[in-house]
């Protein structure tokens, strides 16, 4: 990752949060599991925690965790956790949740934790079928904790009937220390929310990670995207630094033989954040896929990349795949932004503008605002797209990921339906 610094995108984005649960988001485009894969489909759903309160977080994080080890195996299609951990699925019964979100299978449960042992029990069922297909209950050593997951992966994926070989289901990857297990968990939920102050508490988290451990993969990937985005949002007084501090992470990380697919899918776009070693970012994110096919945010990432270099059809094909992993995402919004980027680049405008039409009602994204103003002016809308425009030029943001194009037509396009657009 060493070199010289590349050249970033060319403004900033002033700070904007948006809630994960943002209204109006239910309209937009979404896209159905069974259009995307035919491969067994499972919802891990919220773990009910009993006994000792030992933090919210925990339970969710086993089953954020359980969703990984699952999707490792590339036999599943995994809707991510990010989709059933929203709270209005904790009150409902596992195969409503699981029917509503298009899979088959549901895996919940019940976990008590104390301060050195963990209970977990276990229910898979068919909710096609409408019967159990597995139970089971475990008792385990917080220490064995990891193991315990990959123990439950594997046996839900035997209950269904699919043959997993050892190799096949535990990939190498480097484990955590219990100190750092417990900070990483907290750090990889907050890090999907992408706002100024859940990014800074990412940041945190991982520094306090890497003073514990200071060659950690996992926190020192997490903190190279913290400061990516905070780089590339402008969520900082001294960008410059960010994007150092950003790219440092990125060589710690990447340092770890061991270095698995979330520490690829984190570094990938932390890279392209802060426009370093793009050839890289784009290998990094490649592999991140190729060994989690489900992994929403590597899809979201990939996606942008993609429309970034003119790879339009995959680029809007991973999007798709990534509304589909993650279907109740309370980031949909921003998933669809580079969507409809790829169907501008196809010339698919009246398409692209209803899009953005519905993301800019949720959240007035800058590089959302752009490219609508841009399929507006294709659709010769000109008055339409002037309004638009000036709400990018009110809001002070920069344009985001269209600032990275690297087709000479894709960068010309943006030019000049920008200026027509900024001519009031």
């Amino acid at each position: 990752v060493s070199g010289d610094p590349g050249t970033g995108p060319s403004a900033q984005m002033g700070p904007q949060p948006w809630d994960l649960a943002a209204p109006g988001e239910e309209n937009l485009p979404r896209a159905r599991l069974n259009n995307v894969t035919s491969k067994p489909s499972i919802a891990v759903m919220p773990f009910q925690q009993v006994g000792e309160e030992t933090g919210e977080w925990f339970p969710d994080a086993v089953a954020d965790e359980i969703t990984v080890a699952l999707a490792r195996f590339g036999k599943f299609f995994v809707l991510s956790s990010i989709s059933t951990l929203r709270p209005e699925y904790r009150d409902r019964a596992p195969e409503e949740v699981a029917t509503e979100l298009g899979a088959r299978y549901a895996l919940s449960g019940k976990i008590q934790r104390s301060a050195q042992r963990v209970r977990f029990i276990a229910h898979l069922d068919d909710v096609i079928e409408k019967r159990m297909v597995w139970s089971e209950r475990f008792d385990e050593n917080l220490d064995d904790l990891f193991e315990l997951q990959d123990r439950i992966a594997r046996t839900v994926a035997k209950s269904i009937g699919v043959s997993i070989g050892d190799a096949e289901a535990r990939r190498a990857r480097h484990q955590p220390s219990r100190d750092i297990r417990d900070i990483y968990y907290q750090a990889n939920l907050l890090i999907q929310r992408i706002d100024p102050k859940s990014i800074a508490t990412v940041l945190d988290l991982a520094e306090r990670a890497l003073e514990i451990e200071p060659e950690n993969s996992w926190a020192a990937s997490m903190a190279a995207l913290a400061t990516g985005f905070q780089y590339l949002l402008g969520w900082t007084s001294d960008r410059e630094l960010k994007r150092k501090q950003a790219i440092r992470y990125c060589e710690i990380a990447l340092k770890d033989p061991d270095a698995d697919e979330r520490v690829f899918g984190l570094c990938g776009p932390a890279l392209n954040c802060v426009g370093h070693k793009i050839e890289l970012a784009h290998q990094l994110t490649d592999k991140a896929i190729e060994i989690n096919p489900c992994d929403a945010g590597s899809l979201f990432w990939g996606s942008w990349m993609d429309v970034t270099t003119g790879n339009s059809e995959r680029g809007i094909e991973r999007a798709r795949t990534s509304l589909a992993v993650n279907p109740k995402s309370g980031i949909g919004h921003l998933i669809a932004i580079p969507h409809a980027i790829g169907l501008i680049q196809l010339g698919e405008y009246q398409e692209a503008a209803e899009m953005l039409g519905k993301v800019v009602e949720v959240s007035a994204q800058g590089d959302a605002l752009a490219a609508l103003a841009i399929a507006l002016v294709k659709l010769d809308r000109i008055d339409e797209a002037q309004e638009v425009y000036a709400r990018l030029d009110v809001s002070g943001r920069a344009i985001g990921g269209l600032a990275l194009m690297q087709k000479p037509e894709h960068r010309q396009m943006v030019e000049e339906c920008l200026a027509i657009a900024s001519v009031a």
